[in-house]
């Protein structure tokens, strides 16, 4: 019995050790998202608007938030908005990053500024002259109503920590 006592403790002990890891993988912040957490969600993500900015003039999107995508060339990224400025069209500004097959980093930018009414290109992340490029449309429907509208075949969900 003695002899048991011991491993059985270790045991447990293991198993603790196990289940608290195992808790600690879901990302906590932006910076610690990777692309396996994204292409996770890739079943989940949509070719529906995501509202930004209500008729009513209610915030929904705010600078924190984040948003992850599948490009229109199928890449997998991420984006934090930084700011969505009412004072010049609804300017959106955003840091992003889009990966490689393999997890490295393709390309990352930080206070892109994407006009109202312009469209996002995010294999680049650049805000795009041409509409075929494009992975969403910063929708400026009105003087309040505000979408990120994914465009050609990109898909988008907002990122819940």
């Amino acid at each position: 019995m003695k002899n048991i006592l011991p491993i059985f403790c270790n045991f447990i002990l293991l198993f603790l050790t196990a289940c608290k890891k195992e808790k600690n993988t879901n990302p906590g912040s932006y910076d610690e998202i990777k692309i396996e957490h994204i292409a996770a969600l890739e079943t989940s993500m949509s070719n529906h608007l995501i509202e930004a900015i209500n008729t009513n003039g209610t915030v929904l999107l705010k600078p924190g938030d984040v948003i992850v995508y599948k490009t229109n060339i199928g890449r997998f990224g991420k984006m934090k908005i930084v700011s969505i400025n009412s004072a010049d069209n609804y300017k959106l500004t955003i840091n992003a990053e889009t990966y490689k097959a393999d997890g490295s980093i393709y390309q990352g930018k930080s206070n892109v500024e994407i006009q109202g009414t312009f469209i996002a290109e995010l294999d680049e992340i650049v805000e795009a002259s041409n509409n075929s490029l494009g992975d969403f449309f910063w929708n400026r429907a009105d003087t309040h109503l505000t979408n990120l509208v994914p465009e050609q075949g990109a898909k988008f969900i907002k990122y819940n920590f």
